[in-house]
Formats: C-alpha cells, sequence, structure tokens
C-alpha cells in the first residue's frame, strides 16, 4: 500500500489544470512560441468556451474517463501513465473517480485509487478498500468538478482550430492556453512561494477542448513540456459522456471516512 505522501502526489495528477503540481508532471511545464490570434478571434472563442462551460455545467452531471501519459523523459526520471474514469455532479461540486497508474513516482505499478472531492476537499483510498482518507488541501483546486472553473476564468487566446469527432460526435476544436498569473493572483499569499516552487516558473499551458452542436464540452486535452524544449512532454486528456444524465453524488457519510 502506498504511503500518504505517494496518495498526495498521485492525486493532484488529475487537475484539469495540469501542471500545477510534483514530479508527477515532469517538475515544471512551458509552452512553445505561437502567434496569438487576433482580438476578434479571441473574443469568439472566449464567448465560444464560456457557453460551453454554462452548458455542460447547466447539465447537473456528466461521466469522464480520462488517460495521463508521459513520453520521452529524461534518463534517471520515471514518468506517468495512468487512466481512469468517473462522474461529476456540477452544482455540488462533486467528483468520485478511480485511477489506476501503470507508471508513476513512489508508486507501484498497477495501484489503483479512489478519489472523492466535494468543492476543494479531496479524499483517497486504495481502489474498493477501506476509510476515505482526507487529504491536505492542495494551492488550487484539485478535483474535477473544481478544476473546470479556470478554463472560464484563466483561459488566453481562444481560438477555433477546425472540426473534429469525440467518440462519434461532431464537434468544433478550439486551441487556447492557461494563464498562470492569473491562477497565482487567487492563491493566498501565504503560499505563493509554494506555488511558485511547484510551478518553476510556468507561465502558460496549451490546450484544445472539443465543443459539440449543443454547445456541450466534449473533451479536454492539454500538454505540458518542460521550459527550455527537449523532447518530454506529459498529455492530459479528459473526455466527457452521459453529460445531464449521469447519477448525482452524495456527500461520504461520516461511517465512510478515516478519523
Amino acid at each position: 500500500m502506498p504511503d500518504r505522501r505517494s496518495l498526495r502526489r498521485a492525486g493532484t495528477v488529475i487537475a484539469l489544470a495540469g501542471c500545477l503540481t510534483s514530479g508527477l508532471v515532469l517538475g515544471a511545464c512551458g509552452d512553445e512560441g505561437e502567434t496569438a490570434p487576433s482580438v476578434k478571434e479571441a473574443a469568439d472563442g472566449a464567448a465560444a468556451l464560456e457557453r460551453a462551460l454554462d452548458v455542460t455545467r447547466g447539465k447537473r452531471t456528466a461521466a469522464f474517463t480520462f488517460s495521463v501519459r508521459s513520453e520521452n523523459v529524461p534518463r534517471g526520471q520515471v514518468g506517468i501513465e495512468a487512466s481512469g474514469g468517473g462522474r461529476i455532479d456540477f452544482p455540488r461540486e462533486r467528483s468520485t473517480y478511480r485511477m489506476r497508474y501503470d507508471e508513476a513516482p513512489a508508486l507501484e505499478p498497477g495501484t489503483t485509487l479512489d478519489f472523492f472531492s466535494d468543492r476543494a476537499v479531496t479524499f483517497t483510498r486504495p481502489a474498493g478498500r477501506g476509510l476515505f482518507r482526507r487529504e491536505k488541501p492542495s494551492i488550487v483546486a484539485n478535483g474535477p468538478a473544481d478544476s473546470l472553473k479556470y478554463l472560464g476564468t484563466d483561459s488566453i487566446d481562444v481560438r477555433r482550430v477546425g472540426a473534429d469527432t469525440v467518440a462519434g460526435r461532431s464537434c468544433t476544436r478550439y486551441a487556447a492556453k492557461l494563464d498562470y498569473a492569473r491562477i497565482r493572483r487567487r492563491v493566498p499569499a501565504a503560499r505563493r512561494v509554494e506555488f511558485d516552487r511547484q510551478t518553476q516558473g510556468v507561465r502558460t499551458v496549451p490546450f484544445t477542448v472539443c465543443i459539440d452542436a449543443g454547445d456541450v464540452l466534449r473533451e479536454y486535452v492539454a500538454e505540458v513540456r518542460p521550459p527550455g524544449g527537449g523532447d518530454a512532454v506529459l498529455r492530459v486528456a479528459i473526455r466527457f459522456s452521459r453529460v445531464g444524465s449521469a447519477e448525482r453524488i452524495p456527500r461520504l457519510r461520516a461511517s465512510q471516512k478515516a478519523r
């Protein structure tokens, strides 16, 4: 069974911001030079993304699957390969999901964990066994339901980049970046040194979303790269299904929590 520190490090990977955390995400992040969209492109893209987030959250619930995979990890470092899925309850800002790690720092291959996020509070346990233990609060949103808000408040340079298909659904793909300077401003002053240490100079993280004809968010994909170039990359891909028809998520009962 992994120790508590390993569980905390493992849990942070699912954060949609993608690279705010530990050695699980290659230690640092950055973007490649790209031409910024025009003012009109950015305004139209931002409006489309905001509308999709409002519509998706308005559906109240969704199921999701995800994968996290590192490639070209420098010699001597351990990458990460993980996958899983679960459900989101948007009004309650809750999510429950299971994650299997085939490779990750400080975890045995095949380690599978259950996560339960209630707003900014996250609980973990070995998959299907024992009581949930409350984790130390992260610097920023950690659970999927809580983390989605960053796409609406901290995205820049949003623009349409073409059509695509996700799980058989036609959708429009938009590219954008998460602006970490905006996120940092909301971090409590007492934890900003910690934030700077963990992000190691990151400024932005590029991502794409795919939005269907009903303005529902169907996919989110982020690519995290170390600053200064190189071939190492961490890809985080999340797909949404059963939007509006997944089960609601009740809060954890006292009998489900470790004291």
